[in-house]
């Protein structure tokens, strides 16, 4: 026996050395009081049957009745004499049980196997004959925001799916590459910016404003023959740092530009069957303009210049940080929402170069008075009774005018809404840290579905026009 059991024996015998000595005294009071002794000894036994316990291997062994009897009931024994005895044939009736109780525990413990193991066979047997259901990717946050152990990968590396690496954070903005699922259902490609699968990377993503004059921060070369560089800009030509050194680098190009091989915008979208009745939020202000960038460097003189004479002939509500009248993120949409018209001004005009400004107040429920390239430009993205355009008054006097004259005319104001019974406006990203998940969640989409393979001679010859 080990110590363990050696040591609880010892303490049940203690235990049943006191109790001999109550029957002891016990019995020889109530023998002189005309007892018999047998009987006595009979109640006794069952009594220390029921207290004396000798610990097993799995589980506490109790004394049997009939060997306390039989030893107590001895007539040449007194109960102390009986001590030793009785531990050791409850020693040994408990080794006789052993290799039952044993038996019995190694049954069960088989037949649960055998029952596992068949539930087991069942259920991969129908998992594998059943059709496969698409689930999400395992969440995988970015290396900077986990432990260096975990991928920064839209999920975790398949083998069916190209990676694409994203060579800088752009402005160092970065999110959850799950978004590209959560806000545009993408998860075509192992979007990464793990430097290290550059070798096995189908598409790098190279953002134009991080690349160093001296291109000393580029990926290395050679580059992998399958390997695909993208060039990743999506300023307007008038706020481009041109770049020497970048001829025939890139075989894709993803910009707002129509012609760029992975075009970014946000679009409208065909509603699927009749859409509902378009209600008109609550109007309470009649022009509305929110701006963060005047700086003139950047090409912004000509729309301030028109806002200035604008103001001379309509009131407008300005927000943003020109005008140190910030607006929460979660006031944007609702600000739009309670304007009339809404001044839809580029900082530069250039072809193509339609941003957001147009889709808020679209989304919004309101009107758009752009400021950008021509008004046909505008057409190949939206419907022309949708918005209105500076270029179609001789000046700032005569559209406010204008405006004015559509404040007390719902019905002329309510066609330029139309176009919703058709078509949908989707409310764009609007926090800083989400600026540029559309447009590389479109790069990934793109690496996931195209192959073909192409060299970019000049990029400026394209772009600086």
């Amino acid at each position: 026996m080990s110590d363990e059991k050696t040591a609880t024996l010892e303490k049940d015998t203690n235990k049943l050395k006191r109790t001999v000595n109550m029957i002891e005294t016990e019995v020889n009071v109530k023998k002189e009081n005309g007892v018999r002794r047998e009987a006595l000894l009979d109640i006794h036994a069952r009594s220390m049957s029921d207290n004396l316990v000798f610990t097993g291997i799995e589980e506490k062994e109790e004394v049997p009745e009939s060997v306390v009897r039989s030893f107590l009931f001895t007539a040449h024994q007194t109960p102390r004499e009986a001590i030793n005895k009785i531990q050791l044939e409850s020693v040994h009736c408990f080794r006789k049980r052993m290799p039952k109780m044993v038996s019995g525990v190694v049954q069960i413990v088989l037949f649960s196997i055998l029952g596992i193991g068949g539930f087991l066979t069942l259920f991969v047997m129908y998992y594998q004959s059943a059709p496969s259901q698409i689930c999400p990717p395992q969440p995988a946050l970015p290396r900077h925001y986990s432990k260096p152990s975990e991928n920064s990968s839209l999920s975790k590396k398949q083998p069916d799916k190209p990676i694409m690496l994203l060579w800088f954070w752009p402005e160092n903005r970065r999110f959850d590459f799950r978004d590209c699922t959560t806000f545009f259902n993408i998860d075509g490609c192992q979007l990464t910016d793990d430097r290290s699968l550059y070798n096995k990377a189908d598409g790098v993503l190279i953002f134009h404003k991080s690349i160093k004059h001296d291109l000393s921060n580029l990926p290395p070369s050679p580059r992998p023959p399958f390997q695909k560089w993208i060039w990743y800009h999506v300023e307007s030509p008038t706020n481009t740092i041109r770049i020497p050194g970048l001829e025939n680098l890139f075989n894709l190009t993803l910009s707002y530009r129509e012609d760029a091989d992975i075009p970014v915008r946000w679009r409208l979208t065909a509603r699927k069957g009749q859409g509902e009745d378009f209600v008109l939020p609550k109007k309470d202000k009649l022009v509305c303009w929110i701006v963060s960038n005047n700086n003139p460097a950047t090409g912004t003189a000509v729309r301030d210049n028109y806002y200035r004479e604008l103001v001379k002939h309509i009131k407008v509500d300005v927000y943003g940080k020109a005008f140190a009248r910030f607006l929460r993120y979660e006031d944007y949409f609702s600000t739009l929402s309670s304007c009339k018209f809404y001044l839809s001004f580029e900082n530069s005009v250039h072809r193509d170069y339609i941003t957001e400004k147009l889709n808020g107040p679209l989304a919004a429920g309101t009107v758009p008075v752009v400021l950008g390239p021509p008004r046909q430009n505008y057409e190949d993205f939206v419907p022309g009774d949708s918005f209105i355009h500076v270029n179609d008054f001789p000046n700032a006097k005569a559209l406010a005018e204008f405006l004015l004259k559509l404040d007390k005319d719902d019905e002329a104001y309510l066609r330029y809404f139309q176009w919703r019974r058709n078509l949908f406006a989707q409310q764009h990203l609007i926090q800083l840290s989400q600026e540029f998940i559309q447009s590389i969640c479109y790069a990934c989409d793109h690496v996931g579905k195209h192959k073909e393979y192409r060299v970019v001679p000049d990029l400026y010859k394209w772009y600086l026009v």
